[in-house]
């Protein structure tokens, strides 16, 4: 088993990513972070929903795409983006239960004053709910 920052830390530099131009909207590096071992890696050209419930088996996998989450930017989570991560958190909420940590926080932000997070967040909720996870929702920037 591996730790995760040194996995990281060394593909960062390998690839040059802080060097490398790129899309002015893509992410680079790490975008979702583990418990924080690495025990394999499974590798494939996107993150798509395929990849992330193909790659479970297994136990602590760093994931690793040529075409990420966030390939396209920052960008609202709906259609596939949300299917995405909810297949992400679908895999990865069990281990952290089994591992018995106490809660997990969930943070959605929003810009432009639209609240689209709250529909997110809604969403996300009823998705645990199904799944028998225990959620509890704050919307504290609610009425700004």
């Amino acid at each position: 088993m591996t730790a995760l920052t040194e996995v990281c830390a060394y593909l960062d530099g390998y690839l040059n990513i802080r060097e490398l131009p790129d899309e002015s909207n893509a992410v680079n590096g790490l975008q979702v972070e583990n418990e924080g071992d690495v025990q394999r890696i499974v590798a494939a050209v996107d993150a798509s929903l395929e990849t992330i419930t193909g790659c479970g088996a297994g136990g602590s996998p760093l994931l690793l795409v040529h075409h990420g989450l966030f390939w396209d930017g920052n960008v609202p989570l709906t259609g596939r983006r949300m299917r995405r991560l909810r297949a992400l958190l679908g895999f990865m909420v069990p281990g952290f239960v089994a591992e018995g940590k106490a809660y997990l926080t969930v943070a959605i932000g929003c810009t432009g004053g639209r609240h689209r997070s709250v529909v997110v967040v809604d969403d996300l909720a009823r998705f645990f709910r199904e799944k028998h996870i225990p959620a509890s929702i704050d919307h504290r920037d609610l009425d700004r």
